[in-house]
C-alpha cells in the first residue's frame, strides 16, 4: 500500500517543502498519479537507509518528544543540503535567495529571510575566517519536524561584520524545531569549525557527499 507526502513528512521528521523539494529534485523515489505524489514504503525504507537516515516508527511525533537523533549534526547537514553560487550584494538578498534555496512554503509568516535578518540584528553571526552560522529562532507553527543545517557558499564573500573583518565565504544556516537541538547543534558547529583542516576543506566546496563525509571524520576525531 502507497503512502502520501504527508507520512512521509512524519516518517522522515523532515519539514513538508524539503521533501517536495527532494520530489521536483528526483532525490526522493516516488510516483505521480491523479495529482498526487506515492511512495512505496518498501522502497522508501531501502532509499532512507542508503542515505543513512532515520524513519519514525511513530505516525505523529511532537518536537518535545524528539530523540537525540534529531540533534545529529550529520543528519541535519544531509537533510539541510549543499548549495553553491549563492547570489547576493546584501545580507538581506542573500537571506532572501536562502529562503527561495529551502523552499519554505509561501504562507509560512515570517519568511525566513525575515528572521535571519532580525537574528543578525541581534548579533553578528560571523564567526572569523570567512565563516557565518546564522540560526534564527523557528516559529513553533512552522511544523518543523527535524533539525536542518544549510551549507551555502557565496558567489562572491561579503562583509558579515566579522571580528576579524574576513568576508564570508560560507553560511550554515541552522534552523531546529527545539531550543535543546538548536543549542547542541550550534555548539557542535562552533566547536568543530576551528579546526584549520576542516576550514581548508571546506573552501575547496567539494561535493555533498565529500563535504558531509568529512565533517563526520571531523566529529568522530573530536568525540
Amino acid at each position: 500500500m502507497e503512502i502520501g507526502l504527508q507520512d512521509v513528512v512524519k516518517l522522515l521528521r523532515v519539514p513538508e517543502a524539503t521533501v517536495s523539494r527532494w520530489v521536483r529534485q528526483g532525490y526522493i523515489p516516488c510516483t505521480y498519479r491523479n495529482g498526487n505524489y506515492l511512495f512505496n514504503p518498501v522502497t522508501l525504507k531501502s532509499w532512507a537507509k542508503s542515505k543513512q537516515l532515520h524513519l519514525s516508527h511513530q505516525r505523529q511525533i511532537k518536537p518535545e518528544a524528539q530523540s537525540t537523533e534529531s540533534a545529529d549534526l550529520i543528519e541535519a547537514l544531509k537533510l539541510g543540503g549543499v548549495h553553491y553560487k549563492v547570489k547576493g550584494g546584501t545580507k538581506q538578498e542573500v537571506f532572501q535567495e536562502v529562503e527561495q534555496l529551502f523552499a519554505f512554503p509561501t504562507q509560512q509568516s515570517p519568511p525566513l529571510a525575515e528572521q535571519l535578518m532580525k537574528r543578525e540584528k541581534l548579533a553578528v553571526t560571523a564567526i572569523g575566517r570567512g565563516i557565518a552560522i546564522p540560526h534564527p529562532q523557528i516559529p513553533k507553527d512552522w511544523g518543523l519536524g527535524g533539525a536542518l543545517v544549510g551549507t551555502f557558499f557565496l558567489e562572491t564573500p561579503l562583509e558579515f561584520g566579522a571580528v576579524d573583518q574576513v568576508p564570508v565565504f560560507v553560511l550554515f544556516v541552522l534552523l531546529s524545531p527545539t531550543s535543546q537541538v538548536h543549542l547542541q547543534l550550534l555548539a557542535n558547529l562552533a566547536r568543530i569549525l576551528r579546526r584549520d583542516d576542516l576550514i581548508d576543506f571546506i573552501r575547496k566546496q567539494s561535493t555533498p557527499e565529500d563535504l558531509v563525509s568529512q565533517f563526520k571524520k571531523v566529529l568522530e576525531e573530536n568525540n
